[in-house]
């Protein structure tokens, strides 16, 4: 009794509720009308009629307006046995939505007065037939406007509006489009438009529609239609952002009454156009070029063909369709010869329902294709054994015709691993068919050494199948080929790891790492302090490095970093004498370096502010610190164009310096594998010749290097002596990057 006395009460608050929603003037009797017309519906009492809700038509917001009126914001005009024209609906001044269905339509009026709904964000009609003015503003507001059948005329305003979708999904011979565009329209996205000889879109709407997106033609060729004639297919302008394009025929499917277009040449001018739907019958070949080229578009192309098999039937070349690396092309309801396909360019192919009973093609870029499905169709014959280097999955083609052996990759992981070929005709192979895997093989010539910091080994083979069990990861490289597997930092020799393939035979594989090589060492700086770095290959990533020195025993070095140990243990630097020879070596997993020997000298350069280079060459001073007056152990080069030592004393260095072009370069001082490079400017002409001005200056903060005179390897850090001084140039900036990441490293 409780429930029921509840639910009385509900409906006699919704009652209620109902019986007080008031409208502005005018609004009220405009949905009356509205429901009368295309409905037939009335109401007894028109004074105590509330609309609202009616028919699932009318729908309002009670006690939206400011003065507790209710407003009606959505119209939805049903399909019925009636059939109305909506006229002018400026009374609603809310209205958001309007959605006229089937034998209802819009009538001019309404488009005349459209502009007073300036909250309206989208329209839909059936069947528009009434003419709409040429003149035609739409809101600002709007958003979408839909034409399921469009029999009049679409004027300029709808492409020249804010709207950002257009559709037309159909189109009578009476409609048509303008044949040109006059305002740039960054707003329209997303644009339906129905083609036939009277409905060609505007030719230069590439330019205008700037930010169009996405395009879809309906394209009505079917001959047999009353008052039909032939017609070019619409050429198009390039877009700026356009990247998905679909053609749509609409036909009857019999191809002795159906247009045939040449596959528009203007596809391939479209640069930013990434995606392509072709559906029904409509493209074929151009014969003067004999196959479809999109190669001009965008890399990651996708093209989609369905039901339409003229533009393989009249291709003329084996390379059917021609499109940009990394294509993706499927073809369904289609029967074609699949060897017409040009694969070097496609990473995924996909073909369904293709009847025509042909083998497999070879395919020579299997790394690059990422998925090849061939399913219910009525491919014949064996699969290649090409085939057993696509990747796991990639390769589908259940429910065809295939037969004969097959290839050993996937007898080796047995019918239960190789759904995506089942079923088919095999000889002894189905779902239930054992692994047997008497080819596999591992090639134990790899290379086994793996630098300290970590790196892939890489390892051939037969048969090692799509996936392995190990500790240790991987890659393959080439399935069933090749493995590369992902060796962590470490050091020593000796080290193994073992792999289970799915074949269920298990191997084990061995690896060294690089012993230590010291190439050069720097003196960096940090907070104001200098600490000794050594560069190399070689070190301990993990562990202190441990150096001997022949200043000191052996000395602690932190854990390497891009190459580089530096000394934080002790005061190096300080204890270091200028124009002494030093050898230093160490120890890494038990592996022994080179002894790297090299002189010390603290080299500063004081005027390097005020050098001044001519482009004529000549004599210049450079004045500093250099620690030796031997100068057979000194060499200059600027951007690895060698100078001349002229004369050397511990605080003044000459150099002869030949002619180049100006700009920018660096000057590289070596004293004894202790270097110093700085930069300079070459100009056109010297106020005073050749010579620098003798002022000094406080003494350049410069990054110190050295290259090595160990017995086993040597490196100054200089690219190969050019043999033209434009390349001054152009080292300059790769020496600079160079000084830079040294000097604060």
């Amino acid at each position: 009794m409780t429930k029921v006395t509840f639910v009385l009460f509900f409906l006699f608050v919704v009652q209620f509720i109902n019986s007080q929603s008031t409208f502005q003037p005018n609004e009220k009797a405009l949905a009356l009308q509205i429901l009368s017309d295309c409905y037939g519906y009335t109401f007894p009492d028109p004074a105590t009629a509330n609309p609202c809700g009616v028919l699932n038509a009318i729908f309002c917001k009670v006690g939206g307006n400011l003065d507790g009126t209710t407003f009606i914001f959505d119209v939805k005009i049903l399909e019925n046995n009636f059939s109305c024209t909506v006229g002018d609906l400026s009374y609603f001044p809310n209205l958001k939505s309007l959605s006229v269905f089937g034998n209802h339509s819009i009538g001019t009026s309404f488009f005349e007065h459209i502009n007073n709904l300036t909250v309206l964000n989208d329209v839909t009609t059936n069947v528009q037939s009434e003419t709409i003015p040429t003149n035609i503003k739409l809101p600002s507001s709007l958003i979408t406007f839909s034409f399921n059948n469009l029999l009049t005329p679409l004027p300029i305003g709808f492409f020249e509006s804010n709207i950002q979708n257009l559709y037309v999904y159909n189109a009578g011979f009476s409609a048509s489009y303008p044949s040109s565009l006059n305002t740039i329209n960054k707003q329209l996205t997303e644009m339906v438009l129905a083609i036939h000889q009277n409905s060609i879109p505007p030719f230069n709407m590439g330019s205008y529609l700037s930010n169009l997106n996405e395009l879809t033609l309906n394209v009505i060729n079917e001959k047999s239609i009353s008052g039909y004639n032939d017609y070019s297919f619409p050429t198009f302008q390039s877009f700026r952002i356009f990247k998905h394009l679909t053609v749509n025929f609409q036909n009857y499917q019999d191809e002795n009454s159906i247009q045939l277009f040449n596959f528009p040449s203007s596809f391939n001018k479209i640069q930013s156009l990434s995606k392509l739907n072709i559906n029904g019958i409509g493209f074929t070949v151009d014969p003067s070029l004999g196959y479809i080229d999109l190669s001009n578009n965008s890399q990651t192309f996708d093209l989609t063909i369905n039901g339409t098999c003229d533009i393989f039937s009249s291709c003329t070349t084996n390379d059917c369709v021609r499109l940009p690396k990394t294509s993706s092309l499927t073809v369904s309801q289609c029967s074609f010869n699949i060897s017409n396909i040009n694969y070097s360019t496609i990473t995924s192919f996909q073909s369904t329902s293709n009847d025509l009973s042909q083998t497999l093609p070879d395919i020579n870029n299997p790394l690059e294709i990422n998925s090849y499905i061939i399913s219910n169709t009525a491919i014949t014959g064996a699969i290649p054994e090409s085939y057993c280097k696509l990747g796991r999955l990639v390769f589908q083609a259940q429910n065809n015709k295939l037969n004969g052996t097959v290839p050993s990759c996937y007898q080796c992981q047995g019918g239960s691993l190789s759904s995506s070929i089942l079923p088919n005709n095999f000889d002894n192979f189905i779902s239930s068919t054992p692994n047997n895997c008497p080819g596999f093989s591992v090639d134990d010539s790899y290379n086994r050494t793996i630098d300290t910091i970590g790196g892939t080994l890489v390892v051939n083979g037969n048969d090692l199948g799509w996936s392995i069990t190990s500790n240790i990861g991987y890659r393959y490289s080439l399935p069933n080929y090749q493995i590369g597997f992902q060796i962590p930092s470490g050091i020593g020799k000796n080290n193994q790891f073992s792999v289970a393939f799915t074949s269920d035979n298990i191997h084990i594989f061995y690896y060294d790492y690089i012993p230590p090589t010291i190439i050069s060492y720097s003196i960096i700086e940090s907070d104001g302090i200098k600490f000794f770095a050594i560069n190399g290959t070689g070190f301990d990533t993990k562990n202190t490095n441990i150096v001997s020195f022949n200043i000191g025993g052996s000395i602690d070095f932190g854990a390497a970093s891009n190459g580089r140990i530096v000394c934080t243990s002790i005061d190096l630097v300080s204890q270091l004498v200028q124009g002494t020879k030093y050898e230093l070596s160490m120890q890494v997993g038990g592996q022994n370096s080179n002894v790297f020997t090299f002189g010390y000298y603290n080299l500063s350069v004081s005027n390097g502010s005020s050098l001044v280079f001519n482009t004529k060459g000549g004599l210049i001073s450079i004045e500093g610190s250099f620690g030796t007056t031997n100068s057979s152990l000194v060499s200059v080069e600027i951007n690895g164009i060698k100078c001349t030592v002229q004369s050397i004393t511990y605080e003044k260095l000459t150099i002869s310096y030949p002619s180049s072009i100006s700009g920018n370069f660096i000057l590289s001082i070596n004293i004894e594998g202790s270097q110093l490079s700085i930069p300079i400017k070459i100009s056109e002409s010297t106020p005073n010749g050749s010579q620098t001005s003798t002022s000094t200056t406080a003494t350049t903060s410069m990054t110190l290097s050295s290259t090595t005179t160990s017995t086993s390897t040597s490196d100054n850090e200089h690219e190969p002596n050019p043999s033209n001084s434009s390349i001054l140039s152009i080292s300059f900036y790769l020496l600079t990057l160079v000084l830079f990441i040294s000097f604060y490293c």
